[in-house]
């Protein structure tokens, strides 16, 4: 069997610090010796900023075994990983909603498991002064130690850890005005600067040992798996012809969903809806992945050609999907960071509130589908993470497709006429006693908070291929 060498890197401190720095400085680092990477993020979440492909020029893929199989888990990370010398999995802890969704806000531990990966644990550094043994988790191959001082302290924190826990530590992130720097400008959805990203890499080299770092990467085969997605090229189907939007506006997509649509033999065709004046010739899908409009709101309320474009394309009953700030624009009214109500492109009967951007996280959610629409039919579950970003203040109850239940197990799709009693008179997306709008639908338009990886879930991918002529639904 292959060996495909990885490393999940995940925090084993008691703060679950989000090891972004750690895994941004060993990438770096590993370029600078040559190697080639992939990253792969955990869970299949957005990052506030991609901080992956300008750096390894590769973007960044992602795994989540509490929405894939353990066998699609590992077909996903093969495909990708086969290209490079070194895949680095990110674990990255998420906003947990557990008391509603069973499975969800894993930790790095599942998908070390699936993929048979060793696992690189990072341990926050203590005062030498107060040095104590620390409850660490099992299944860890080695630690990294991170927010030392100097090299002095390092030396010192690894002779004891490793006396008192049997664990090897192979390097760490020594702290610095570099570290917090980029924290908080990944935090803020801001590139990392040049000159930061190199003090990052000199710091991470002082104390780790490359070569050691890819001997334990090598140091496992890889689990034995049956190809479920890219298994073999499709039977022959009828042309499904896709509009992707994507500027500088819109930019956020699963790269194995477009992969897998692509595979299936859609055709992608991409267009800006900040540019453009139309979509594409004869298409049959418009699929708009999350982004953000509050940052170009008079952009896009000027290009009238665009909005009326998309209008008429719902209107003549062809499909639409978005997720995100994508939806945010196609409700009626986006409510800006400043108060304002800005009329959007009109079509989902919604409006759209613009949170807090400091408190933005993602969130797992199972959304089930309140009414049937082309994307999945009534009582049907869709597992994703949504980005507190967006609120949906949808006008009626029959413009909510998807909802998630808080607090509560799922139940049974609801009728309308006891939706309808949870409405208030002043829809603000909250349905009653825990029950969530998260996506709205008009004709055959679907919006959607939620982040859908629709190659993780392949009954729902192939709604894309599903035969359909064009109508108009209520």
């Amino acid at each position: 069997m292959p060996k495909f060498p990885r490393l999940v890197i995940g925090s084993v401190s008691p703060q679950q610090d989000d090891p972004v720095a750690m895994t941004l400085a060993l990438m770096a680092a590993l370029r600078r010796g040559g190697y080639e990477v992939q990253h792969f993020r955990s869970p299949a979440a957005f990052a506030p900023i991609d901080y992956v492909t300008p750096l390894a020029g590769i973007a960044s893929r992602h795994l989540d075994p509490w929405i894939m199989s353990e066998s699609l888990c590992r077909e996903l990370f093969a495909r990708s990983a086969a290209a490079v010398d070194v895949s680095l999995i990110e674990s990255s802890p998420t906003a947990s909603r557990t008391d509603a969704v069973e499975g969800a806000g894993q930790t790095w531990a599942s998908v070390a498991v699936v993929l048979g990966a060793p696992v690189l644990g990072v341990l926050r550094s203590q005062p030498s002064e107060s040095f104590h043994r620390l409850p660490l988790p099992g299944g860890l191959d080695g630690l990294l130690l991170d927010g030392f001082p100097s090299r002095e302290h390092f030396e010192k924190e690894k002779t004891w850890i490793e006396g008192m826990t049997g664990l090897s530590v192979v390097g760490g992130l020594a702290a610095g005005r570099a570290v917090s720097d980029c924290v908080e400008r990944l935090r803020s959805g801001k590139r990392v600067l040049e000159s930061v990203l190199a003090d990052l890499t000199r710091r991470v080299l002082d104390v780790t040992d490359l070569g050691r770092l890819m001997q334990l990467a090598r140091s496992r085969p890889f689990p034995s798996y049956t190809a479920e997605l890219f298994a073999a090229p499709p039977a022959s189907r009828e042309m499904v012809r896709v509009a992707v939007a994507y500027d500088e506006c819109f930019h956020c997509y699963f790269p194995d969903t477009l992969d897998a649509l692509e595979f299936l033999g859609a055709d992608l065709r991409v267009f800006s809806p900040l540019a453009d004046e139309r979509l594409p010739d004869d298409v049959d899908i418009v699929y708009m992945g999350c982004g953000h409009p509050e940052e170009h709101l008079v952009e896009l309320a000027e290009n009238e050609c665009m909005r009326a474009a998309l209008r008429g394309h719902v209107s003549a009953g062809k499909r639409l999907y978005a997720e995100g700030g994508a939806a945010a624009y196609l409700c009626q009214r986006i409510h800006a960071p400043d108060g304002r109500a800005v009329a959007s492109v009109g079509i989902l009967a919604a409006d759209a509130e613009f949170t807090n951007s400091a408190s933005i996280r993602a969130e797992p959610v199972e959304l089930t589908c309140r009414r049937s629409a082309w994307i999945a039919e009534r009582g049907a579950t869709i597992r994703g993470y949504r980005s507190t970003a967006w609120r949906f203040m949808p006008t009626s109850e029959r413009a909510v497709c998807f909802a998630s239940t808080v607090g509560q197990a799922s139940s049974l799709p609801m009728s309308n006429s006891e939706l309808a009693g949870r409405l208030e008179a002043r829809p603000t997306g909250t349905l009653g006693r825990g029950v969530t709008a998260e996506g709205v639908v008009r004709h055959h338009g679907v919006g959607s908070t939620a982040h859908l990886n629709f190659a993780a879930q392949p009954r729902v991918l192939e709604s894309f291929f599903a035969a359909h002529a064009p109508s108009l639904i209520i």
